[in-house]
């Protein structure tokens, strides 16, 4: 295998004075990481090319026009869930050091030791290895049967040899090299060893799901390298975030990278024996990280508290806010806790100060959780809060939810423009990038929620078979702002949640969810996700990607599996009808 144990030595210092050619794909996780590269590479002198991609067909562009001269390729969260010698073709003294938290990796780029270096967390090293299939389970050893071939050969060339000096005659070799039942023997061990190399490689990747971020894995690199900071922590805290608010990990798994950070927050953030005067210079100048239960609202200190109940997916499905009902039952919430009506819908820095510091308080009093029948996890989230100089805090929370409003703003620029904007959020002393985040996040939470207010009104969600359906059609207003993954991704996790808190039956919990929605710019095109079931624990298991290629196999559809997310997929609208059939037929 090929995992990398020690990256600081096999990855880093390895990469000396030559240009590195680095893919990144546009994600908020993808962005922070090669953030803390880039940080890596100048602290080191190192040059390189940075190429954004958001799909294979970009990836292989890329490579084609800047792969000249180039000999060490990182690919972040792209390349490895596919066999990338296969698709790029590259030189054979090109190395791919692989930075991807999309699994499982392609059994190819694990066992090419001389052009794939893969790069996972020293804490689940073990645990990926353990998770790939044998060797001799996928790969068949033609060597040996080379020699069995070549043995019976050998000895009738020596026997003929030794006949001749006798004087007397030998079978010729090559009828004595073809043995009838070795022959049929070696078909049948090799028919054998393909059916259960079949049923191996099938359950390996049965399931697309997600490892940790790759941002804390180059977290760690950059702590082995002393070059470890406070704003590289907030880095990776920002990708760690991001993958539990897209549904990507489940809340185990994000308690789990918690775990690994506060160690680091501890140790960056712990300032002995300071004196007031050092302390008032350090409160105006560092960046301080805290770690607290913070609520489970989204951009709660950037909205009123009513809107941030009203988009945020956990407490909206619990009150059914698309329901005039709902909406009376979450007013009815507030008045409980006895926050009045007047400072719950006005913007939270402009909030009466005692309501503002007591307002987590009054959200977890035993009676009112006990009336409205809903635990901690619904109303608190644990997270990070920041805070530099005298501003306002900061929860991770946000900071994610900005780097998706600049990364999914598609009205304005193009995809390399917004990845720049997405690197200088990061950046404290233009903190109005920060903020053009924050108020496209909210529009973009804004079209989600009307959208799934639409579906709702309009019972768009309907069951076909084992799954449910939901098609956005070509035409639609807000169309254009789901026209990526994450933002399809987000739109069907919340109308999923919406219709199974709506649902009387108890049945639509076990189904999934395929969702249609048109392609901006291409007409005639439609975007297809599939996302697993809605269930307590969480489950982030997908399985559409294959369910999608058998699909695709059977219909001879014109699908396109461009995204390196497998769970979606381009499709012409045409065909649309047709390969549902054919999901209908693969799940049952």
């Amino acid at each position: 295998m090929v995992f990398i144990a020690d990256i600081k030595r096999e990855f880093f210092e390895f990469l000396k004075n030559e240009r590195v050619l680095v893919f990144v794909h546009t994600d908020v996780d993808g962005l922070c990481t090669w953030k803390i590269l880039q940080h890596l590479f100048h602290c080191d002198h190192k040059l390189y090319t940075i190429v954004v991609v958001q799909g294979k067909k970009e990836l292989k562009q890329g490579f084609d026009e800047h792969s000249d001269k180039v000999k060490s390729i990182v690919l972040i969260n792209c390349g490895g869930a596919f066999d990338i010698v296969e698709y790029l073709q590259p030189q054979e003294d090109t190395v791919f050091y692989i930075i991807d938290s999309h699994r499982p990796f392609d059994v190819h780029n694990v066992y090419n030791a001389v052009q794939v270096k893969l790069i996972v967390c020293s804490e689940a090293l073990k645990e990926e290895e353990k998770s790939v299939p044998e060797f001799d389970d996928v790969f068949w050893d033609d060597e040996g049967e080379d020699e069995e071939n070549q043995e019976p050969e050998q000895e009738g060339v020596d026997d003929d040899e030794d006949d001749e000096e006798k004087g007397t005659s030998s079978p010729s070799p090559k009828r004595s090299r073809k043995d009838p039942t070795s022959r049929t023997e070696r078909r049948l061990r090799r028919r054998e060893w393909e059916r259960r190399r079949d049923e191996v490689l099938f359950e390996y990747n049965k399931y697309s799901s997600y490892a940790r971020a790759s941002s804390l894995c180059l977290f760690e690199l950059a702590w082995r390298l002393g070059q470890d900071s406070n704003d590289l922590l907030w880095i990776a805290m920002a990708g760690v975030t991001e993958q539990i608010l897209t549904s990507k990990t489940d809340r185990q798994s994000y308690m789990d990278a918690i775990s690994v950070l506060q160690p680091h927050l501890v140790r960056l953030n712990h300032r002995p024996n300071d004196d007031e005067d050092s302390q008032s210079l350090l409160a105006s100048t560092c960046l301080k990280i805290t770690f607290d239960q913070d609520l489970n609202l989204n951009l709660v200190r950037h909205w009123s508290v009513l809107d941030s109940f009203c988009h945020s997916i956990r407490t909206a499905s619990r009150f059914r806010v698309w329901t005039l009902r709902g909406k009376k039952r979450l007013n009815e919430f507030l008045a409980d806790i006895g926050l009045p009506l007047a400072q719950s819908s006005q913007k939270y820095s402009s909030m009466d100060i005692r309501w503002r510091n007591d307002l987590k308080t009054m959200m977890t009093q035993e009676t009112v959780r006990t009336k409205y029948k809903y635990d901690d996890d619904v109303i608190l989230f644990p997270t990070y809060l920041a805070r530099f100089g005298f501003q306002q805090k900061l929860s991770a929370v946000d900071m994610a939810w900005a780097l998706m409003g600049l990364l999914e703003n598609v009205n304005s620029k193009p995809i390399a423009d917004r990845a720049v904007d997405v690197l200088s959020c990061f950046n404290r002393n233009n903190p109005s990038v920060l903020e053009n985040g924050l108020n496209l996040a909210k529009s973009l939470l804004n079209s989600v929620f009307q959208q799934v207010q639409s579906f709702i009104d309009r019972q768009v969600v309907c069951e076909l078979g084992p799954f449910l359906v939901a098609v956005l059609e070509e035409g639609t207003p807000s169309a254009q702002h789901f026209s990526s993954p994450v933002a399809v991704l987000l739109l069907a996790r919340y109308t999923l949640d919406a219709y199974v808190s709506l649902s009387r039956l108890k049945k639509s919990r076990l189904k999934p969810l395929v969702m249609s929605v048109p392609k901006d710019g291409e007409p005639g095109v439609c975007l297809l996700i599939g996302i697993p079931p809605y269930q307590q624990t969480n489950s982030t298991e997908n399985f559409f990607g294959t369910a999608f290629q058998q699909a695709a196999a059977k219909t001879r559809a014109r699908a396109e599996f461009d995204f390196f997310d497998n769970y979606v997929i381009q499709l012409p609208t045409g065909d649309r009808r047709k390969f549902f059939d054919a999901l209908l037929a693969v799940l049952q």
